[in-house]
């Protein structure tokens, strides 16, 4: 009976190593083509940028931990994020008092040309009056304030 137990624990292992190695194989791989794609991504970020801003990139050195990547590992540049645009300052309280009673998009771009390269700011402006209880959409496009 002792020599069947042994030998069922030699063929678990035996076979624990097979699936162990089979996995390793696969991982060493996967690893692999994840650099491949980093690199891959890496030029095309590079490419990407040069046509729009190329006094914007800097290099950037990746570490990596796996002893399969430590070998590919290499200074890669990585493109940096733009800046966002900020637009200009607007006191919206104020803005809101100088409509009138019924009012428009348009109404509100008047009253905000500063905006003009911003027009996001100014449907943002209409959703949180709104949110607040200030104005009342009447119809497409038009509005009422509340108070």
């Amino acid at each position: 009976m002792a020599k069947k137990k042994s030998t069922l624990v030699k063929n678990l292992e035996v076979q624990g190593r097979r699936v162990l190695s089979l996995i390793q194989d696969e991982i060493r791989d996967l690893e692999h083509q994840l650099e491949e794609l980093r690199a891959q991504a890496t030029r095309w970020a590079s490419a990407l940028e040069t046509r729009t801003r190329p006094s914007a990139r800097r290099s950037v050195t990746r570490k990596t931990t796996s002893a399969a990547t430590k070998k590919a590992a290499t200074t890669k540049k990585v493109a940096t994020k733009k800046k966002a645009r900020t637009s200009p300052q607007v006191d919206w309280d104020k803005v809101l008092a100088k409509l009138p009673k019924n009012f428009t998009m348009a109404d509100v771009a008047k009253r905000t040309p500063k905006l003009s390269k911003h027009p996001k700011s100014r449907v943002i402006a209409l959703a949180r009056w709104s949110r607040f209880k200030q104005i009342k959409k009447v119809e497409t496009g038009k509005y009422r304030k509340i108070a």
